[in-house]
């Protein structure tokens, strides 16, 4: 075959492993789709350790990134401010 002894226990050794991270991201989708897609990696880190999961901060980015998992950001503070080009009289200014 031309493969090395190494490489071939190797090749064997990881077709055997289970992926540890299949019920977390079960659980970051429930999570995730709980909060109505607003969670962030902090409020999901928060979650998975609730549910007695050992996560930290940067798997539960990682897998975010890899299931395309994203926060939603609060809108921005837009002032109201008065319409200064309207077509109504302006008030006289009776104080001065």
């Amino acid at each position: 075959m031309g493969v090395s002894a190494s490489g071939f226990y190797d090749y064997q050794h990881r077709q055997g492993r289970l992926d540890r991270d299949a019920q977390i991201r079960v659980d970051l989708h429930k999570a995730y789709a709980a909060s109505r897609n607003t969670y962030g990696r902090p409020r999901l880190v928060e979650a998975l350790r609730r549910q007695a999961h050992a996560v930290g901060h940067k798997r539960i980015s990682r897998l975010m990134h890899e299931e395309h998992i994203q926060g939603k950001c609060k809108g921005g503070f837009k002032p109201c401010t008065t319409d200064s080009h309207h077509y109504l009289p302006v008030a006289d200014n009776v104080l001065a």
